[in-house]
């Protein structure tokens, strides 16, 4: 799929398609924009779905805390393809003649407005309990949410060099990266993950950096949590390489030695292989 062909409206420095999560009856197709300038630390990685039955890209929703444990008991479930199923129902839906949200906000200010001009020395109590918001309702699209960020903080891999930290501590694509060398290509401390660093030393040795443009910057996937997640293979000509995470199978990354041409994409159905520390 050609990346004009998104019909993605929102601006980005770069734009690229990320794979395709398998669901029983319609698929979901993921692309991610990035922006490198004024993000300090790290770029700013936006990400976008479009179920196989519209192809109409939108926006991946942010996750919320309290849906973590709805997603640990039903992350082995297959995706339907259906993103607004609700998958765990937390309010009702505002039937007719029900007041929502904004309109009881609105009611409640009125009110208190009305108690000013009854009793204008009266004072609305700051400390009294504020109602919450009702939380939102689990539904497919925020499962895909997390499992595509899950995917894309243990996969999504870069070869080193591809990128440079400039004195500002902005990312940015080196342009002057020609490829690893032939004899490079197995060696797995020449792939970083893509992702803002985790490893706290390395954290404290970039933040402390004095040289400018800097390239080994991110964390390597030899200090991955698990050992041996990651098969890498050359072809016949010993010039291309491709890398796969058995954690997340149908994750592959290629590289071509002596280019600047490097790339990954996942296609599968969602499901992380949690049995794979048991079988290393």
């Amino acid at each position: 799929m050609a990346l004009n062909e998104l019909h993605i409206e929102t601006k980005h420095e770069e734009l690229y398609f990320w794979g395709k999560i398998n669901g029983e009856e319609n698929d979901y197709f993921i692309a991610f924009g990035i922006n490198y300038k004024n993000n300090y630390g790290f770029p700013k990685k936006i990400f976008y779905y479009a179920p196989s039955n519209t192809y109409k890209f939108e926006l991946l929703p942010d996750t919320y805390p309290y849906h973590d444990e709805d997603f640990k008991k039903t992350y082995w479930k297959v995706l339907k393809g259906k993103p607004e199923e609700i998958i765990k129902k937390y309010k009702e839906e505002n039937q007719e003649g029900e007041i929502n949200q904004e309109q009881q906000q609105q009611q409640e200010n009125k009110e208190n407005e009305q108690q000013k001009i009854q009793d204008p020395d009266a004072s609305v109590d700051d400390n009294a309990p504020k109602k919450e918001p009702p939380k939102e309702n689990y539904t497919e699209k925020l499962k895909l949410s997390y499992i595509i960020k899950q995917i894309d903080i243990d996969t999504c891999i870069i070869p080193k060099g591809a990128l440079k930290l400039t004195s500002e501590h902005e990312y940015r694509i080196n342009n002057g990266f020609k490829g690893l060398e032939s004899n490079e290509l197995c060696n797995e401390n020449n792939y970083l993950h893509f992702r803002p660093i985790i490893n706290e030393d390395k954290k404290l040795f970039i933040e402390n950096i004095d040289s400018i443009f800097s390239y080994d910057i991110l964390d390597p996937i030899t200090l991955d949590e698990v050992k041996g997640c990651w098969s890498i293979q050359l072809d016949s000509t010993k010039k291309k390489v491709n890398l796969r995470n058995l954690l997340w199978p149908g994750f592959f990354a290629v590289h071509q030695s002596g280019t600047n041409l490097y790339g990954c994409i996942y296609v599968g159905d969602g499901k992380k292989n949690a049995d794979l520390p048991f079988m290393i």
